[in-house]
């Protein structure tokens, strides 16, 4: 035993705790920002009378909107305090210069941020301060996101093709769209005219996205970070849109509020990663034309993703999942919680498989039976199989989200997680037990 923990974990470099902490920084950001949100709509913004303690006090208070504030200011510490260890972890370690930048910008935005919450509460300022506390947070996360794609470039950063300068346009587009909202919650609904403005704005930018996603899957499939945030920023702004639709016709219930708010912070965040992994990039138009120019068999690409997805293996899983909610409900279930459920699950499933078969792609070609698979064949280039993968992955979470309920949203979401990073990455090459530890993730 006292072998084996030797051969398994290892002393951490300087390099990986400080991505660690700057990956830490951005999961409490991204938290704090959704909670934000919810504190907002929850009527929990006035919770507490004063600031940075409540009613005087910074023991947990007994009223549960005031615990929300306070939970909320909680998650805004934690990540400042993440963000400045992720600083000196950066001068410690002499990352790069650029790195440093954006870091030391993300510090002073979230110093900030927290200062502006600080005064909603004691001014009773809401509407103005509460939009640019939001907006100062959102930049903070993207500086934090640049600073990890920065610290990799190995040159300065360019943006010189025609797909560099569409995520660019793209990225200030999104930008607008987050402003924008501001703008009509501050104008309220009297300012009818800037509220359509705002869905025109949005309806220009969805197209953006859908422009940029496309030039993608032409361009960019064989750049792993660019096609899988290409990918991700469609289906996430695709995503809120069904989650706002839905928050708005059900009265604006607390869940779909806070995972719309949850999904424009990922949208910003993931854009930003794009563009900055375009730009490290610096590839040349030459270079992307010849990539474009490639022939593709749709027919045959069809059959390929489809075997990512593993479909036998999927159907297996529906079977038992149908047989867990009628067991579960003591009934049939009704035909569109099935048809959501089913449908979630079997993305939820297909894309867990292709993450798995993007990570399995070098072992797999050394296997007969696994090296015709799409990847170690060379038929899909793998940086296609895990776009399509995390793509699948996502679908899966809004739709049960949505049609379904949070709850299950989460549990397929952590079945995702057991079943790629648990059992995929770590367990698969450690040990011959994987099959049956990793099998709780099917579970």
């Amino acid at each position: 035993m006292k072998q084996w923990f030797k051969d398994t974990w290892h002393r951490p470099s300087a390099a990986s705790v400080f991505r660690g902490l700057l990956y830490a920084a951005m999961i409490a950001t991204f938290v704090m920002m959704a909670a934000g949100s919810a504190v907002r709509t929850s009527g929990a913004a006035a919770a507490c009378p004063d600031w940075p303690t409540c009613f005087g006090q910074w023991s947990l208070p007994a009223a549960q909107d005031a615990r929300v504030q306070v939970a909320h200011r909680a998650l805004a510490a934690l990540a400042s305090v993440l963000v400045l260890a992720a600083l000196v972890s950066a001068w410690v370690i002499r990352a790069d210069r650029k790195a440093r930048i954006a870091l030391g910008a993300a510090a002073a935005l979230m110093a900030g941020q927290v200062a502006l919450g600080g005064l909603v509460v004691i001014t009773r300022a809401e509407p103005l301060l509460a939009r640019l506390h939001l907006l100062l947070a959102a930049l903070a996360l993207g500086a934090m996101v640049s600073a990890l794609i920065v610290d990799r470039a190995q040159e300065r950063l360019v943006w010189r093709t025609r797909f560099a300068r569409l995520s660019l346009l793209t990225t200030a587009a999104v930008w607008g769209v987050m402003l924008g909202g501001s703008l009509v919650v501050l104008a309220g609904q009297q300012v009818r005219w800037l509220q359509y403005a705002h869905w025109g704005w949005a309806a220009l930018t969805g197209l953006l996205v859908l422009a940029q996603f496309a030039r993608a899957w032409r361009g960019q499939r064989s750049q792993p970070l660019q096609l899988s945030a290409a990918t991700g920023v469609l289906v996430l702004t695709t995503g809120q849109a069904l989650i706002g639709a839905l928050k708005v016709s059900r009265g604006f219930p607390t869940d779909l509020v806070w995972l719309h708010a949850a999904s424009a912070a990922a949208v910003w965040a993931v854009q930003v990663a794009l563009v900055f992994a375009v730009g490290a990039a610096a590839r040349t138009q030459a270079e992307e034309s010849v990539e474009e120019a490639q022939p593709l068999s749709f027919r045959q690409r069809a059959r390929d993703f489809l075997m990512l997805s593993k479909p036998v293996i999927v159907l297996l899983l529906l079977v038992t999942t149908y047989g867990g909610m009628v067991v579960g409900g003591q009934q049939i279930p009704g035909l569109a919680v099935t048809l959501w459920t089913l449908l979630g699950g079997a993305l939820a499933a297909g894309g867990s498989s292709a993450l798995n078969q993007y990570i399995d792609r070098d072992i797999d070609g050394e296997m007969q039976r696994t090296a015709k698979r799409p990847l170690p064949s060379g038929r899909l280039m793998p940086a296609e199989g895990l776009a399509y993968g995390l793509a699948a992955c996502l679908a899966a979470f809004f739709l049960l989200a949505g049609f379904v309920n949070l709850l299950t949203a989460l549990l397929s979401l952590l079945g995702m997680v057991y079943y790629v990073l648990i059992y995929s990455i770590w367990l698969k090459r450690l040990t011959v037990q994987n099959i049956v530890i990793g099998g709780g993730g099917g579970g």
